[in-house]
């Protein structure tokens, strides 16, 4: 289980583990000299697709394209710049510097434009394979198995600089063949052994185990590869995957599967196939002010849900004010939840299970959260934080608004009116009748006068309901200047896609200018967070069985870095 954690942990800190991949090619150079004068080489694909198995649980690209890095480094803070700095620097210090490498002149030469890590599933998730329980239960694994593959840019410069490389001490390289693949392994380099495999002279590939590379051997050989994954190649097809700094696949339900193992350390066989997701993908590039993602998730072939093609949350943020610094908008709330029921059964990792939100909300409320509330909202809905106009009248810096347009406002009253009721005799909150500009609205104060929340109609038959600070005077009738023109907005959420089913927005920069009290973040955190300016997400649902988004991460600029110093480890 450690040993997963450690994985998952290199998958979030990349590129940094590539560096450290890299250097075991060259450290091994006897075997990859050997496997570099085998056959020629051919240019390679996308996400080395043909070389990975098909139950890949997440598979990565990153350029190798050194302007691009000097890019990604400009970003950020001067605090984030030095601390992604360190981070590589550590890196190159530990597994070049401390072996006599160094990348510019060993590596950069002759390597080609992508570098692709994987991480296979451990075997006991292949559905394929055996149970060795009698229950047939699985047990948490030892740790997943990661693969790089290296495609060859240039092969006499490699061969070149690779004959001329030492060998790492007490180093042991053996040979074996397997299916027709002749592979080199590492003997005694610490507690951690590694494969080398020459693929038809296209690539180069390295696991950190022997069954590893025969998995990645048999599905180059049988064709049974992450090529074949449903959805996969037409998923790509929709998307700009050209020239891109990095691409992202994640197979959802064996992921999942991995982290239950992780978390719970077993799982049944039913929860392998239970998901109804089958993927998503991304690709990332790098802008002028930020970093951009776009992606697309779909369904199982043979999954039992199908989306609705309802693209049509359009009017949410013209109603928000352009102060609000973190918005959700939807477009049919009553859909998203039918949507989270279907994707939660089964799921061991859902954040919410519906039945404990049912009975929260009956025990609270008396009312049935499917008929009494989400029954007449099958509309447009927004989630808000605004900052409080008016610090004299609340301690609260910040206060939640929502919004959701009534399918059936008839019913919505009704619930209303039980609402009162019930806070009124139930919870000793006074329930008063005011006016905000010309419209009448409902405020519930605790009994201390600690709190007020606060409900009402805007025009469209939209509902309010406010809490903490008051803000409903930001929005109500309308905001004298909307989010959707806001500059903060416009400069970070996609316009794309479009029509769109809902948008994420999170103005951290102006959001960290008055924090919570009772936020107290660690200091590496506020370090990353103050280098992001904020993220805007846009998503829409393009099929029966599809559903695209693009993000944006909007940042700091610390301006052009600065070379990085020499190593600190003599070779």
């Amino acid at each position: 289980m450690q040993e997963e954690k450690q994985n998952l942990g290199a998958l979030r800190r990349l590129p940094l583990p590539v560096v450290g991949a890299v250097v075991l090619l060259v450290g091994g150079s006897a075997a990859a000299y050997w496997l570099l004068s085998q056959r020629g080489y051919t240019p390679g694909a996308k996400l080395a697709a043909d070389f990975l198995p098909a139950n890949t649980s997440i598979a990565l690209s990153v350029s190798t394209e050194p302007a691009q890095w000097q890019q990604l480094r400009s970003f950020g803070t001067k605090e984030s710049q030095q601390l992604f700095d360190n981070n590589l620097l550590q890196l190159r210090d530990r597994f070049l510097s401390a072996n006599g490498y160094d990348y510019d002149r060993d590596i950069r030469p002759w390597v080609g434009g992508d570098i692709t890590l994987a991480f296979l599933p451990p075997p006991s998730l292949d559905p394929n394979e055996p149970s060795t329980s009698p229950e047939g239960i699985i047990k948490s694994p030892v740790g997943q198995s990661v693969v790089m593959v290296l495609p060859i840019g240039n092969r006499s410069k490699a061969a070149e600089i690779l004959s001329l490389a030492k060998p790492l001490p007490n180093t042991e390289w053996v040979e074996r063949t397997y299916n027709n693949i002749t592979i080199k392994e590492s003997n005694g380099i610490g507690p951690q052994n590694y494969a080398v495999a020459d693929f038809k002279g296209r690539f180069l590939v390295i696991t950190n185990s022997s069954l590893a590379m025969n998995r990645t051997i048999d599905a180059y050989n049988s064709g049974d590869s992450l090529a074949t994954v449903p959805g996969l190649n037409e998923a790509w097809n929709k998307m700009d995957a050209t020239a891109n700094f990095a691409r992202f696949y994640v197979n959802l339900p064996v992921a999942a599967a991995v982290t239950a193992l992780s978390i719970q350390g077993e799982i049944s066989p039913q929860n392998l196939t239970a998901g109804q997701h089958q993927a998503i993908v991304a690709t990332m590039n790098l802008e002028a002010e930020g970093i951009r993602f776009q992606s697309l998730s779909w369904l199982k072939p043979d999954s039992t849900t199908k989306y609705v093609v309802e693209n049509n949350a359009t009017t949410t943020v013209n109603r928000l004010p352009a102060s609000s610094f973190m918005v959700m908008t939807g477009g049919n709330l009553q859909r998203l939840w039918q949507n989270y029921v279907q994707t939660a059964q089964g799921n061991p990792l859902a954040p919410l299970k519906p039945e404990d939100l049912r009975q929260g909300v009956k025990t609270i409320t008396k009312l049935d959260f499917d008929k009494d509330l989400l029954g007449w909202m099958a509309g447009e809905f927004s989630a808000a934080l605004i900052p409080n106009p008016d610090p004299k009248a609340s301690t609260f810096g910040w206060g939640l608004a929502l919004m959701v347009a009534a399918s059936d406002r008839r019913a919505g009253e009704e619930t209303l009116k039980k609402l009162n009721e019930l806070m009124a005799k139930e919870y000793k909150y006074k329930v008063e009748n005011r006016l905000i500009a010309d419209r009448p609205v409902t405020e519930w104060i605790s009994e201390n006068g600690a709190l007020t929340a606060t409900h009402g109609w805007l025009d469209g038959n939209f509902l309010f309901f406010t809490i903490g600070a008051p803000v409903g005077s930001t929005f109500v009738p309308t905001p004298t200047t909307p989010l959707n023109l806001a500059d903060t907005f416009t400069k970070t959420v996609p316009l794309e896609p479009t029509p769109n089913n809902g948008q994420f927005f999170f103005d951290l920069e102006g959001f960290f200018k008055n924090p919570p009290n009772w936020m107290q973040l660690p200091p590496g955190q506020k370090i990353v967070l103050n280098a992001i300016r904020a993220i805007g997400v846009t998503t829409a649902i393009t099929d029966d069985r599809t559903t695209r988004y693009e993000l944006f991460v909007r940042l700091q600029k610390a301006g052009s870095p600065t070379p990085l110093p020499p190593p600190q480890v003599s070779p």
